[in-house]
């Protein structure tokens, strides 16, 4: 799959915001939730390998970037999908247009790179 420069920026910026959460694991893990502290252990580790993947520079420097489609991408991809979906839906009721288009760019990339899958793989399950 190729990214080109505003996809690749959209999705880098998502995946900042999603480590912004990386403290959940020791809330969860006080509270006795081993299970869900090993989750988001797992989603945060794919988050930073798609983050090597992509750059972590705020920016990027490159017209495209390719983008290799394993498991763990497909994952990372799905959930980062899901939640453009969210943010578009959020953002039309309120009508920003820069976070419109940030989550339009992560979706139509997500949405590229995830047809094809299988439907366990786009959700971010393997177990079906």
């Amino acid at each position: 799959m190729i990214l080109d420069r505003a996809q690749r920026d959209a999705l880098r910026q998502f995946l900042v915001t999603d480590l912004a959460g990386v403290g959940d694991v020791a809330i969860v893990l006080h509270d006795g939730n081993v299970a869900e502290a090993l989750r988001l252990r797992s989603q945060f580790e794919e988050d930073m390998r798609l983050l090597d993947l992509l750059g972590w520079q705020a920016t990027g420097d490159r017209d495209a970037y390719a983008l290799a489609l394993s498991e763990e991408t497909t994952r990372a991809l799905g959930r980062l999908h899901g939640r453009a979906i969210e943010s578009i839906v959020r953002t039309v009721a309120e009508f920003d247009s820069e976070d419109l288009n940030e989550a339009l760019r992560v979706a139509d990339a997500c949405a590229t790179a995830l047809r094809g899958s299988s439907p366990a793989r786009r959700a971010g399950r393997e177990d079906e």
